[in-house]
C-alpha cells in the first residue's frame, strides 16, 4: 500500500534534485551534488509521449524526422535543444561540473557535448512538469525502423518497473 502512495506522490514530490538525481545516473554522475535515491514508479500499460530534441537552426533534420514520424504514425514534439554558449556562466556552472568530470574521466566535455547533455536535463524537467509517467527521449538525428511504434508499445506493457530502458540499433 506504500508503494502505491510513493507512486502518487512521486510526481507532488518532484523537483529539480530529482531531475539531478536521474540525470547523474544517466550521464555517468558529472554534477557534483550527492542526492538520495527516489522511489521509482512506473505504471504499466501506459502511453509513452515521444519528443526529439533539435536546434532552432536544424529544420532539415527536424523536416525529416516528422517525416519519419508521419510514416509510422507516430507524433512527436518538439524540444527545443541547448546551445551551450547561448548559456550564462551561471547557467553552466549549475549543469556541468568540470572538476567532477575530471576525476571521473579522461577528458572534458566540449560544448556540443554539454549542450546535448543539458537538452536531457530540459527532456527530464518536461517530463517531471507533465502527467505523464514515463516518454521516449529521441535526438534529431535518430532513423526509426518500421517496428519502432511497436517497441513503444511493448515497453508501455511492461509489467515490471523500470526507470530508463536505452533503445540503440546499428545498422548491418
Amino acid at each position: 500500500k506504500w508503494q502505491e502512495q510513493e507512486c502518487q506522490n512521486q510526481k507532488k514530490d518532484a523537483t529539480f534534485s530529482y531531475v539531478r538525481f536521474k540525470l547523474i545516473r544517466i550521464q555517468h554522475q558529472i554534477l557534483s551534488q550527492e542526492i538520495p535515491t527516489p522511489k521509482i514508479c512506473i505504471k504499466s500499460r501506459m502511453e509513452l509521449p515521444i519528443f526529439f530534441i533539435n536546434l532552432d537552426r536544424d529544420t532539415e533534420r527536424r523536416e525529416l524526422l516528422q517525416q519519419q514520424f508521419k510514416a509510422l504514425s507516430l507524433q512527436g514534439h518538439r524540444l527545443d535543444a541547448v546551445w551551450w554558449t547561448n548559456l550564462s556562466e551561471e547557467e553552466q556552472a549549475r549543469w556541468y561540473s568540470p572538476a567532477l568530470n575530471a576525476k571521473q574521466y579522461y577528458k572534458p566535455l566540449v560544448n556540443g557535448e554539454k549542450g546535448c547533455y543539458a537538452s536531457h536535463i530540459k527532456a527530464w524537467q518536461q517530463l517531471l512538469e507533465s502527467d505523464a509517467p514515463a516518454m521516449v527521449v529521441l535526438e534529431d538525428d535518430v532513423q526509426l525502423l518500421t517496428d519502432f511504434g511497436a517497441a513503444i508499445q511493448a515497453i508501455a506493457q511492461l509489467e515490471q518497473g523500470w526507470d530508463m530502458i536505452p533503445l540503440f540499433g546499428r545498422k548491418k
